[in-house]
């Protein structure tokens, strides 16, 4: 689980984003996009998956995020189903030329409770190796116990 009382600014000591990265990127579905809810400004932001590993996640958004911000990224499931939520924990911000921030993050479930296996079937949905033919992704990709641990009715809904 995400702890909030971890010391985020360690610039001096800590390692270079590179070499943080314990587990091997992949690029994301073009097609995926997600709503992502920052908890403390209560704000909601459009946001396209760049890449993902078992461990974290990158994406553009259109507002810089403070490292160390606790995010609810919120996507969407099969038609009249539930959304997923995953929490996230914003690593960094980096501005890009076109006016974006692309932003990486460290995930887990609301709970902090993935499993090894279950983080892998999250980076396929974003990869799409588990693409359901609508284009969305969610409980039909997703074993039940999953898509269960990812339900999360109060992340704010806007």
């Amino acid at each position: 689980m995400i702890d909030p009382d971890t010391p985020r600014n360690e610039a001096a000591t800590a390692p270079s984003r590179a070499e943080r990265r314990t587990t091997p990127r992949y690029p994301c579905r073009p097609d995926l996009p997600f709503r992502l809810i920052v908890t403390r400004r209560y704000e909601c932001r459009w946001a396209k998956a760049l890449d993902i590993s078992t461990e974290g996640i990158s994406f553009l958004v259109s507002t810089p995020l403070e490292s160390g911000s606790l995010v609810f990224l919120r996507l969407r499931g099969e038609p009249g189903a539930d959304p997923l939520t995953l929490m996230a924990e914003v690593v960094h911000a980096t501005p890009q030329q076109d006016g974006n921030w692309m932003v990486g993050c460290r995930f887990d479930s609301v709970g902090g409770d993935l499993n090894p296996e279950e983080r892998l079937h999250l980076r396929e949905v974003f990869q799409g190796a588990a693409e359901a033919r609508d284009g969305t992704a969610g409980s039909a990709t997703l074993p039940k116990g999953l898509t269960d641990k990812l339900y999360f009715p109060f992340a704010p809904v806007v």
